[in-house]
C-alpha cells in the first residue's frame, strides 16, 4: 500500500472507532431513564440529562469527522476566520478527489460556434 492509501486508511479507521462509541450515550441515557422510571433516582435535572446525553452522538459525530478529515478542518477554520485560506494544505497528498490537480496532455481548447 502506499502512504497516501495508509494514512487514508488509518483516518477512516480512527473515525469510525470514535462514531462506533457513540452509542454508548444512548445506552447512558437509556440508563438514566429506566433509573427515572421505577424511581430509584428523581428530579428534573434527572429529564433534562436525559435527553442531552441521548442528543450527545448527534452532536459529537460532525465534530469528529471535521477535526479528522484535513480538507473538512481547514475549510471550517477559514469559516471561522472569515477569510480564504492562506496557505496550502500542509500534507503532500490529496485527501479529497477535488485535491487532485487535473492535468492533460495537451491544451483544451474551446468549441467554436461553428460546429453546432
Amino acid at each position: 500500500m502506499s502512504f497516501h492509501t495508509k494514512h487514508l486508511h488509518r483516518q477512516l479507521v480512527t473515525i469510525l472507532t470514535i462514531q462506533a462509541a457513540l452509542p454508548c450515550f444512548v445506552l447512558l441515557g437509556i440508563s438514566i431513564y429506566i433509573l427515572g422510571l421505577f424511581e430509584v433516582v428523581q428530579g428534573p435535572e434527572l429529564e433534562v440529562l436525559t435527553f442531552i446525553i441521548v442528543e450527545l452522538p448527534a452532536l459529537i459525530s460532525p465534530i469528529v469527522v471535521v477535526t479528522h478529515i484535513r480538507s473538512y478542518h481547514d475549510a471550517a477554520v477559514s469559516l471561522l476566520k472569515w477569510r480564504a485560506p492562506s496557505r496550502p494544505p500542509s500534507t503532500s497528498f490529496a485527501n479529497h478527489i477535488l485535491d487532485i490537480p487535473l492535468t492533460s496532455r495537451r491544451p483544451v481548447t474551446p468549441i467554436s460556434p461553428k460546429f453546432f
